[in-house]
């Protein structure tokens, strides 16, 4: 569940995974659990994840194990290059300025994407989470009042 922007974590320490989070186990040849991490951070596996999950009470965005099946990743062939700096912009909660990083390295660079179309998927991005966030609101008043 998130507020705001769901995340993908790459659990370099192999620490127990909570059940209030989803554990993804990569298999032998797929691309790095770090790679896929800062791919979930794309302006596509974002809108991807909006348009999957659900909303809940609060607004919060759900993803149920099938729900998170289906969110669109690319798989960066060199994500090495930037990940440090994404890694160091999401701790300090600047998602905005991380996303442009990886949608110039993954998206433009990598899969051939125009900046227009880099900045439909963000807006797209954006006007689904500000939906779900203002009707969140308006749920989570309505059961305020109503009890």
């Amino acid at each position: 569940m998130s507020g705001t922007s769901p995340r993908l974590v790459a659990n370099e320490a192999g620490v127990v995974v909570p059940n209030t989070l989803h554990a993804l186990r990569v298999s032998p040849g797929a691309p790095e659990t770090r790679w896929l991490a800062l791919s979930f951070q794309s302006s596509l596996s974002q809108l991807s994840a909006e348009i999957e999950g659900h909303s809940m009470d609060g607004g919060l965005l759900k993803m149920e194990p099938q729900e998170a099946e289906r969110i669109l990743l690319c798989h960066p062939a060199r994500a090495g290059e930037v990940a440090d700096d994404v890694e160091a912009l999401l701790r300090s909660d600047r998602l905005d300025e991380a996303r442009g990083i990886v949608d110039r390295f993954l998206l433009i660079e990598h899969l051939g994407l125009s900046r227009r179309e880099c900045h439909l998927l963000s807006d797209g991005t954006r006007q689904l989470r500000e939906r779900r966030l203002k009707r969140g609101r308006g749920r989570k008043l309505e059961s305020c009042a109503g009890g």
